[in-house]
């Protein structure tokens, strides 16, 4: 991201908080509270540079994207180094701008290597196993892909931004289904940016160019839409991340409007709020990762950091897999 777009983004965000337009008192519940930084700036391990899609495995550990490093990272719920998977490059295991990371109920871990234009498969050891995908507008082909949501089982869904379609894979890469078209109607896309998938199957598209969220059912049945263009409470400006925590609850990283927005699963703004009071503000925040105990990890990719938020009394009491955000991402 260029400095003027950081600036434009920083500068817009100073102006939302001053009018109190991003305050979660304008939704009926009060944001979480700001604990720490849970990952700072830098390319040493442990630090990010640009961080994206984050995640969680069954034992609560999460891990993180680190774009600009061309690296996952895996953390402890302490903020402890675990592991490093990936370096730059274009060969087998290597990484290109990675954007999102998922991780199923083996451990085997899942990358959208958006420039390399390919899902990566690793095992739980950070083993490379496999690659899929290529540039192109077939199926099982990929176009601008970002977003990347993970079942237990392997399955792998991919949100196909510039093809407006999500694809979904076996956790061997074989494609299963082609879903959508590109459009503005009720249940068709334009520029699906992330996806998610709760414990009952339902799946949640942020349709970013329709300044939507999408909610369907397993069946893929459309069940509600939410969202509309702007900067008034419920609506979105350039939305760039989503998560679900296992309670109902949906949230939206708006990065140009630099705020996130939660929600229930009928679309109601719940809160909404920029950035930790008295820190500095967020520049573009985008992958979001969510628990069942209330706590909410924020990637601030213009920062180059992870923000640790938290509803509950602690905020690294223990995860659950039925309760995580990116379930299954």
């Amino acid at each position: 991201m260029n400095l003027a777009r950081r600036l434009w983004i920083a500068l817009l965000a100073a102006v939302l908080a001053l009018a109190g337009i991003a305050v979660g008192a304008l939704a009926d519940e009060s944001p979480p509270s700001y604990v720490r930084v849970f990952a700072g700036p830098g390319f040493m391990p442990g630090q990010v540079s640009s961080p994206e899609g984050m995640c969680f495995d069954a034992a609560g550990n999460l891990y993180v994207a680190d774009r600009s490093n061309n690296r996952i990272q895996k953390f402890d719920k302490n903020g402890n180094l675990l592991k490093i998977v990936g370096s730059f490059g274009t060969g087998p295991g290597q990484l290109a701008d990675p954007g999102d990371v998922g991780v199923d109920a083996a451990g085997n871990i899942y990358v959208m290597d958006e420039t390399n234009v390919r899902v990566d498969k690793f095992d739980a050891a950070g083993n490379f196993v496999k690659m899929w995908g290529s540039a192109g507008i077939l199926p099982g082909q990929f176009s601008e892909a970002r977003g990347l949501c993970v079942q237990p089982n392997g399955t792998v869904w991919v949100a196909d931004r510039g093809n407006s379609r999500i694809q979904k894979f076996d956790t061997n890469g074989n494609l299963l289904q082609v879903w959508g078209t590109n459009g503005g109607e009720p249940g068709q896309f334009n520029d699906p940016r992330d996806i998610a998938i709760d414990a009952s199957g339902d799946i949640f598209v942020l349709d970013r160019r329709n300044y939507r969220v999408q909610h369907f059912d397993s069946n893929l049945n459309l069940i509600n839409t939410w969202g509309s263009r702007g900067l008034n409470a419920g609506q979105f400006l350039y939305v760039r991340g989503m998560a679900i925590d296992g309670l109902g609850h949906v949230y939206v990283a708006d990065g140009d409007a630099n705020r996130i927005s939660k929600f229930n699963y009928q679309g109601t703004l719940l809160a909404m709020w920029s950035g930790p009071a008295g820190e500095l503000p967020w520049i573009e925040p985008r992958g979001l990762a969510a628990d069942a105990q209330g706590n909410l990890y924020v990637a601030d990719y213009g920062a180059n950091r992870i923000l640790l938020y938290s509803y509950g009394p602690s905020a690294v009491e223990g995860q659950s897999w039925s309760g995580v955000k990116n379930l299954y991402r």
